[in-house]
């Protein structure tokens, strides 16, 4: 086998497994900053759930502030219309705080989406990373038996239709390759 032969697809596969790094690589990168996005998320998810119980500690001293003022009200006649006004801040910061909960619980839900998607792309990714390796593996192996048959001398009296060199898949690519060539012969140069 000649080794002029050999080259285009040594060539062709190696720009082949350098697009595909590229790609891999762009997709790694973009899981990347996904993550690191998904994490700065998470971040402010954990502040606004502390700034929740704190709302809600509050909540609770301002309830219990009300209680006693109410009592106090209760025995004074007096005292009702401030009772009423703090009523309404209750049933305002029950409101914000009931806002707040459904909030804090979207974003939650959007937060389990992303897990999940992001959990998809890991597994993808390593799905893609097993596949890397097995088609280094084969090239390495395509290129020691091209090594192999190119040093080997080449016989005189070989057809294209016979089988070339111990793997038949090298010998089917050295054919297709050589009837390549013979058609690009026979086209008109442009």
């Amino acid at each position: 086998m000649s080794s002029a032969v050999l080259e285009p697809a040594l060539g062709t596969l190696r720009e082949a497994v350098g697009r595909w790094r590229s790609d891999f690589e762009q997709q790694e990168n973009e899981l990347a900053e996904s993550l690191e996005a998904l994490d700065a998320y998470q971040r402010s998810l954990d502040a606004w759930r502390q700034s929740l119980v704190e709302e809600r500690a509050e909540l609770a001293q301002l309830h219990d502030a009300f209680e006693e003022e109410r009592a106090a009200a209760t025995m004074a006649d007096n005292d009702r219309a401030e009772d009423s006004a703090l009523e309404e801040v209750i049933r305002g910061l029950r409101s914000e705080l009931e806002s707040v909960g459904e909030a804090a619980a979207a974003a939650e839900g959007a937060l389990s989406e992303r897990s999940q998607k992001l959990r998809d792309t890991e597994q993808e990714r390593a799905d893609l990373r097993k596949e890397l390796d097995a088609l280094r593996s084969h090239c390495e192996g395509m290129e020691r038996e091209l090594a192999l048959a190119a040093q080997a001398p080449e016989p005189a009296a070989q057809t294209p239709s016979t089988p070339r060199g111990p793997d038949p898949v090298v010998s089917s690519l050295l054919d297709q390759f050589t009837k390549i060539r013979q058609q690009r012969g026979q086209r008109p140069p442009r």
